[in-house]
């Protein structure tokens, strides 16, 4: 037999009539457990099973009248006392009063009450059975809400389905409805690589939800495309934070290919929970898909374009560092292309040297003081050239500024620069003199 641990078993009762039932978890096979016995309320088989610490009980008056108050005032000898004594003897009962909820104001009052009953780091299960209008889904959302606030842990989530009972053996099914908040767990996850890029929290949510599928499944093909699903958009959020282009480029493509290569999977196989999860990674290919190119070693237009297309992801997430840092190097890299489709230059775009002579060459465009131009001798008719290399220099200006994380010294032009103001240049740049550059080569904006 389990013994009592600091487990919280959170419930709800109505000031309805409730029929004696055998409560049973529905993933459990025919025969009765020793948790299994007869009674009204879910909460007693619940407490008989999960061996609590304390069962706490929210209900209105009137429902406290009914099932909670024993003949001396409090709980001792009430219905669901005595249940409880019976299924879990050492357990502590309490009871906290709660409003009707028959207004918005009284709503609001039952969420606060509800709250203020959990603990920081408190451990429950929520029987959300019984409980009188929308008292069951405010247990539910108030426990969802302290899991953030007080660092609560819910470990459950049941509901006696007395309705769907087996009417000749009176047995009731317990459904399990907790992998219901690993969806709303996936979703924030979603949002959140979305928002930022970062999809290290929703490849660890999705190695999680898929690993029981690695037992219950005979055919393994899924979890295996789930997992390297999972890898990639791991590789792939280290890239995206390190600002690495030709790796997001890369990792993209893996995680794209995961469409094409499991729908037909996903047809044949009966896995109806992570078919749900399924729905919101549309999103995320969708959010990747620009970022993706052909050959991510060769200087193409088309290379440039998802490069370019990652710039424009950074600025949308507020990322304005990582933006102005690959802004200078898609610019030299787009002086490559240059150089090699315009001007008919051996130029290697991934070669150390060969960037790094371009990159001169941009600035001494710009520089009266430096006129010597090795690559791009004919740039004086070159005009879109031209604007580059004015770009170019704008955005180093900017660039060094923020890599240099404001270690300049006073003497220097920029160093007066405060910092919104810079976050505002640096948008300014990567909205305006970057576009128009872009427009001049012809490299297609991918909407991201």
């Amino acid at each position: 037999m389990a013994t009592v641990n600091s487990l919280r078993l959170l419930t709800t009762v109505g000031a309805g009539d409730y029929a004696p039932t055998r409560y049973r978890l529905s993933d459990e096979s025919g025969a009765a457990d020793e948790w299994e016995l007869e009674t009204q309320f879910c909460s007693v088989s619940l407490a008989a099973r999960f061996k609590p610490k304390e069962v706490v009980v929210f209900a209105t008056q009137k429902a406290r009248e009914k099932w909670l108050d024993g003949p001396e005032g409090t709980t001792a000898g009430s219905q669901l006392k005595s249940q409880l004594d019976q299924a879990c003897p050492q357990v502590d009962l309490q009871v906290v009063n709660i409003p009707d909820g028959s207004s918005e104001d009284e709503i609001w009052q039952i969420f606060e009450v509800l709250t203020k009953a959990l603990q920081p780091n408190d451990r429950i299960v929520l029987d959300i059975t019984h409980g009188f209008r929308s008292l069951p889904l405010l247990l539910v959302l108030a426990a969802v809400f302290l899991r953030v606030a007080k660092r609560v842990k819910l470990e459950g989530i049941y509901y006696g389905a007395w309705e769907s009972r087996d009417r000749d053996q009176n047995v009731s099914p317990v459904f399990n409805l907790t992998p219901f908040i690993s969806l709303l767990d996936f979703a924030g996850a979603t949002e959140f690589f979305l928002a930022t890029g970062n999809a290290k929290l929703l490849a660890d949510l999705l190695v999680r939800i898929i690993k029981p599928i690695n037992q219950a499944l005979p055919d393994k093909r899924l979890y295996d495309d789930l997992r390297t699903y999972s890898d990639s958009l791991v590789h792939f959020s280290t890239a995206y934070q390190l600002a690495q282009p030709l790796e997001v480029s890369q990792t993209a493509g893996k995680v794209k290919e995961f469409d094409s290569r499991s729908d037909f999977e996903l047809i044949s196989i009966e896995a109806h929970s992570i078919s749900a999860y399924l729905l919101v990674l549309d999103r995320v290919r969708q959010a990747i898909e620009p970022l993706t190119t052909g050959d991510e070693s060769v200087c193409t237009r088309d290379s440039l374009a998802a490069q370019y297309a990652l710039i424009r992801t950074y600025i949308r997430h507020g990322q304005e560092l990582h933006a102005i840092t690959l802004a200078r190097e898609w610019l030299v890299s787009l002086a490559c292309y240059s150089a090699i489709v315009h001007h008919k230059q051996k130029v290697d775009w991934l070669n150390t040297k060969d960037r790094t002579q371009i990159g001169r060459d941009l600035m001494n465009m710009t520089n009266a003081k430096h006129s010597t131009v090795e690559i791009f001798v004919h740039y004086s008719e070159d005009i879109a050239l031209q604007s580059l290399a004015r770009c170019y220099e704008n955005v180093c200006r900017l660039r060094n500024k923020t890599a240099h994380c404001g270690m300049m010294s006073s003497d220097d032009e920029d160093s007066e620069i405060s910092l919104s103001n810079l976050i505002i240049s640096i948008r300014k740049v990567c909205d305006g003199d970057l576009v128009t550059v872009a427009k001049q080569y012809d490299v297609e904006a991918r909407r991201v």
